[in-house]
């Protein structure tokens, strides 16, 4: 059964930002107030706190909007976000009778409707 495949353009609730860019605008507040001070990152799962020993910073990109990709994911690497997109690629265009051809142009365009909405961040790490 062939179902209606996807929309040519990304939804417009996928365009809004994910918020994740200034909800810890708070943080760079107290970093840039405090600069001598050390920095202890905590990681919190099931009301657990441990301090994490393994912490990494670099400069990345950040795929700042909504998607339907992989729902309730946060995508911070280009190719991961590719792979999910072919990963998923029947359920997104709806239709299961293409060539792999025509698949591989649908991973191509949907990748590159979400073009505008990659940003640049500093991306912290965490781990034990």
């Amino acid at each position: 059964m062939v179902k209606a495949g996807r929309e040519d353009k990304m939804k417009e609730f996928e365009k809004k930002p994910t918020g994740y860019l200034t909800e810890n605008d708070n943080v760079r507040k107290v970093i840039l107030e405090n600069p001598d001070l050390p920095l202890i990152f905590v990681a919190w799962e099931n009301g657990c706190s441990c301090i994490c020993c393994s912490v990494s910073a670099y400069v990345g990109e950040v795929l700042d909007c909504e998607q339907e990709v992989k729902n309730g994911y946060f995508f911070i690497d280009r190719e991961e976000f590719i792979d999910a997109i072919d990963e998923n690629i029947y359920e997104l265009t709806g239709y299961y009778d293409r060539s792999e051809e025509w698949y591989e142009c649908e991973v191509k365009r949907i990748a590159a409707e979400y073009e505008p909405y990659w940003k640049k961040a500093i991306i912290i790490t965490v781990g034990n």
